[in-house]
């Protein structure tokens, strides 16, 4: 069958299983107030429709679910460092950017460098300052050697988010395999999970992280968001012209219908929810490996149920934070 979609073509969302509690941190309300206003401080919202946009995609809530025990200090830091991630993951796929990754590269070299303490300039605008009091914030209840982790899972995302932008300059969608190979990181998910350190007090080191077990429940629990994820924005992306979405990659690779690529996706998913959970079963035989391991993978089972709550409730899918927003 043919892979080309009618502009006119709907799809009907498919079952994502989703078998994990849901906790609601208390502080949800709070901290999602003080980040919208925190982002109108920094002047990273601007106006009234970014205003309108940041309301609706409820990114304070997104970070109450993923960490529901977390003191408000820790989980205020989050939610600020959300609506920043946010609005510049938008900026980085909207006409003014998301074809230009030279220019996106160079952002991201002067954002980095904030990162590792460097002084202000005139040329710094209202992200640069935001980010660099999110620093600030991060070192008052961290180390160094934890920005340093945070730091490399950042760099890690921009430059997948450079890849993108080159395959938009090019018209180029991206094959199956590299697609699913760079997902991961595009998603952003990664810096998340080191606010675990914040959250609970448990920093896990390198080495802990690049364990084969480790790194594979991980994997499939940012594949689970991320696929998920491509679902739920499929409609706002195709309308955007997103070259970036599981469903039309998919579509392309297999010669499917919309429909039939979409509920392949589901399928994918929901395998990968029997995978991760058949895995993590197996925690506790690598205690050895990290006494808090278990923590972890608690933190990873929260952001699955996060993410699918979130889409439930989130303006996220259908509108963008990134027009008019300071740089």
């Amino acid at each position: 069958m043919s892979g080309h979609v009618h502009p006119t073509e709907l799809i009907d969302l498919p079952e994502l299983i989703c078998p994990f509690p849901s906790a609601t941190n208390p502080h949800a309300e709070v901290v999602e107030e003080h980040a919208i206003e925190w982002g109108r401080r920094f002047k990273i919202i601007t106006d009234n429709r970014v205003l309108h946009a940041v309301r609706a995609a409820k990114a304070g809530w997104l970070v109450a679910w993923a960490y529901p025990h977390a003191p408000i200090e820790a989980l205020q830091l989050i939610a600020d460092w959300n609506i920043w991630l946010l609005i510049w993951e938008d900026r980085c796929s909207s006409p003014e950017l998301g074809t230009q990754p030279e220019r996106l590269e160079a952002i991201h070299a002067r954002f980095l460098a904030i990162l590792s303490g460097a002084p202000s300039t005139a040329q710094d605008g209202p992200l640069e300052h935001g980010l660099r009091d999110l620093r600030e914030r991060m070192l008052a209840q961290t180390t160094y050697q934890w920005l340093q982790q945070f730091y490399q899972s950042l760099l890690e995302v921009f430059d997948s988010w450079v890849w993108e932008a080159t395959n938009r300059a090019r018209g180029t969608k991206p094959d199956l395999e590299t697609y699913l190979r760079m997902r991961p990181s595009t998603g952003a998910l990664p810096p998340y999970l080191h606010f675990l350190a914040l959250t609970d007090q448990v920093f896990l080191p390198r080495k802990v992280h690049e364990h084969p077990y480790v790194y594979q429940l991980t994997l499939m629990a940012n594949n689970i968001i991320c696929w998920s994820n491509d679902l739920f924005s499929f409609d706002k992306e195709r309308h955007e012209g997103e070259l970036h979405n599981l469903v039309l990659i998919l579509q392309d690779h297999m010669q499917l219908s919309l429909q039939a690529s979409a509920q392949h996706v589901a399928q994918l998913h929901n395998a990968e929810v029997e995978a991760f959970l058949n895995l993590a079963a197996h925690v506790h035989a690598f205690s050895d490996l990290n006494a808090n391991l278990n923590q972890y993978v608690a933190l990873l089972r929260n952001w699955i149920r996060a993410n699918m709550n979130w889409a439930a409730i989130s303006g996220r899918y259908n509108q963008t934070m990134e027009r008019e927003v300071g740089q």
